[in-house]
């Protein structure tokens, strides 16, 4: 089903230093690959390393040691602004990064200029409204010129995820997009990513803590525990054969769960 490689992290190592100075190994040569068209969860607790991981294929941060390609190239090879075109990201918390005094559309047109995607006035409308419609927040008309601070949660998350999507990007990191809504706005905006990645071909890095949500909109899971990747395979066979003690205190929880239903709670 899924072909080509689109991202490949290769060994990568990333050392803080403690308040006392001590090593702390946040992440620990970890290995995994992205197909096009492809959801690949990273599955783990707090602090095990999994938003690290992201900022460093976001370029933002650079492995003490070990390599990250996408499509076959060096990612800290690639310009700053055609890597932000190809991989975009979702934030967990849009309350911390969206202007409240910034309308819905001057976000979504602030994107684009950002990554230098320059568009004359009529394409642009076009790829906004566009956008909109595809995470719901529409019709434009009624969203378009609203303040950020007028959008509920679940709107802004909305808004979150339309910000990753007008940049037609290849690759979408989602670093725990849907932990702070409520159970029925969870269930919709993980619907609107399910159908984003089944209808337009983008490809997920999907984190979470969460093994539940990771089984229904996965292709495959990769567990991590304290910076290192303890097991991967597809929902099923990590739910059911587990191998790792802290994937089994997961799978626990949810024993029974069919990973094809849609209904997430």
């Amino acid at each position: 089903m899924f072909d080509k490689v689109l991202l490949t992290v290769n060994k990568i190592t990333k050392i803080y230093k403690a308040p006392d100075n001590s090593p702390v190994r946040a992440v620990d040569d970890v290995c995994f690959f992205v197909k096009e068209g492809e959801v690949l969860t990273l599955v783990g607790g707090s602090g095990s390393g999994k938003t690290t991981i992201a900022l460093c294929i976001l370029g933002l941060i650079r492995p003490d040691s070990g390599e990250i390609y996408y499509r076959s190239k060096d990612i800290f090879a690639i310009p700053k602004k055609q890597l932000g075109r190809e991989i975009s990201f979702i934030f967990q918390n849009p309350y911390e990064y969206l202007n409240p005094y910034s309308t819905v559309v001057n976000v979504l047109s602030e994107t684009l200029n950002v990554v230098g995607i320059s568009l004359d006035p009529e394409e642009k409308r076009k790829r906004i409204n566009e956008t909109m419609k595809m995470v719901g927040l529409r019709p434009m008309e009624s969203y378009a010129d609203r303040y950020v601070y007028q959008l509920s949660g679940g709107q802004k998350q909305k808004l979150a995820v339309a910000s990753a999507l007008v940049l037609k990007p290849k690759l979408v990191i989602a670093d725990n997009p849907v932990s702070m809504l409520d159970i029925s706005i969870r269930n919709e905006v993980l619907n609107i990513i399910k159908a984003i990645n089944r209808d337009q071909g983008i490809s997920f890095l999907f984190i979470t803590n969460d093994l539940r949500i990771a089984s229904h909109i996965s292709d495959r899971i990769a567990v991590i525990v304290n910076g290192r990747m303890v097991e991967t395979g597809t929902p099923e066979q990590i739910i059911k054969n587990p191998s790792h003690p802290f994937t089994k205190s997961l799978t626990s929880s949810i024993l029974g769960i069919d990973p094809n239903s849609r209904i997430l709670y």
